[in-house]
């Protein structure tokens, strides 16, 4: 749990994101569309005299970025949460949370595709482009990911190439003895050739001696299982759509 909260956190304010800390939950606003950067994770149970206070807190600080343009937010919890509809949410799943075992790999690699870690600009370009367009996320490439990444210790970006075209993309960020990944990403016409799969790879073996952990899609869940990941619970995801 906090290994994720902290995947989302922590790229969000290494770009300047407002950052809302309590011991109840973590969040992070950048104040435009700039996907899951925009997010609170809820961090323990909530009763609901305690949900109505976390709530009107985290809807200030969303409320109260100064020149913010309009932008949905998300909020994840890791545990049941009320019905949020009366109070302008709106339910987007209930997504698995999977998490692999540190257990040896050998994985393959489809021919025509070869992966590379972001170390530069240019491959930062890459790497956000394929990301807005592939997943998709709201808001524009360099609004999701700026040059601040590339000075990040913890977090590592990969792109996958089929030839000179990025079609590919994941993310790694090791925190909390975890090698978190928080985002892949494949363009649909490429889908079903193994090459989520094998981005997916160069994230969760950044270290290879730690486990990993992300959030997926239904329809990325049994390329994970595939990978070793175990589902362990659904997290109920809110969005709410910031005027």
């Amino acid at each position: 749990m906090h290994a994720l909260a902290t995947a989302t956190a922590e790229p969000a304010v290494t770009m300047g994101a407002r950052l809302l800390r309590t011991e109840e939950i973590v969040g992070t606003d950048l104040g435009r569309p700039a996907a899951y950067w925009n997010a609170a994770t809820v961090l323990r149970p909530l009763d609901p005299q305690a949900w109505a206070s976390v709530l009107d807190r985290l809807e200030t600080f969303v409320a109260g970025a100064e020149g913010a343009t309009p932008r949905p937010y998300d909020l994840w919890s890791p545990f049941p949460t009320p019905d949020l509809r009366v109070r302008g949410w709106r339910l987007s799943g209930h997504v698995p949370l999977m998490w692999r075992p540190p257990v040896a790999a050998t994985p393959a690699r489809p021919a025509g595709l070869r992966v590379e870690r972001v170390r530069d600009a240019a491959g930062l370009r890459d790497w956000a482009t394929t990301a807005v367009e592939a997943f998709p996320l709201d808001g524009a490439p360099d609004t999701v990911a700026t040059d601040a990444f590339l000075d990040h210790p913890g977090l590592r970006l990969f792109v996958g190439y089929a030839g000179d075209r990025p079609v590919a993309v994941s993310s790694t960020l090791v925190t909390h003895g975890v090698n978190t990944v928080p985002l892949v990403a494949v363009r649909p016409e490429v889908r079903g050739l193994g090459y989520g799969e094998t981005v997916t790879w160069a994230a969760t073996l950044v270290r290879p001696e730690l486990p990993a952990a992300l959030l997926a899609s239904d329809a990325g869940r049994p390329v994970y299982e595939r990978m070793g990941y175990l589902p362990l619970v659904r997290w109920p995801m809110w969005i709410l759509d910031v005027t």
